[in-house]
Formats: structure tokens, sequence, C-alpha cells
């Protein structure tokens, strides 16, 4: 919903810093929306949580701490 809302008002990219699922969902209805997700996630992120941010379309970034 919030992404949905967001688009409707003119957001162009989203931001999002997660250590889990929460950059998995933001980065699916981003890309459902066709709209690109950054997203910035601990280097000791599992991994599965990378992976489905990035199978998903969002650039991935992973930062230390």
């Amino acid at each position: 919903m919030a992404v949905a809302r967001a688009v409707e008002l003119g957001v162009s990219a989203f931001v999002m810093p997660t250590a889990g699922n929460a950059g998995g969902a933001l980065a699916a209805y981003a890309a459902r929306a066709g709209k690109p997700a950054h997203i910035f996630m601990p280097e000791d992120a599992p991994p599965v949580n990378v992976a489905e941010c990035r199978m998903m379309g969002a650039e991935v970034t992973l930062v230390e701490g």
C-alpha cells in the first residue's frame, strides 16, 4: 500500500535499510510498480534475504555493521 501511494504521489525510486524480509517486500512491490529499489543491508545479512532482493531486481549494497 505504501509503494502504491508513493507512486501516486510521484515517487520515482525507493531506498531502504534492512537486515531481513522488509527489503524483499519493498523490492517485490517496487518491481511490480516498475520502479527501481535500492536496498542497503549489513554484510552479515542472511544470504537468502540478499538473494531475494536481487532476484526482484533491486540494487543491493552490503555495508559494514
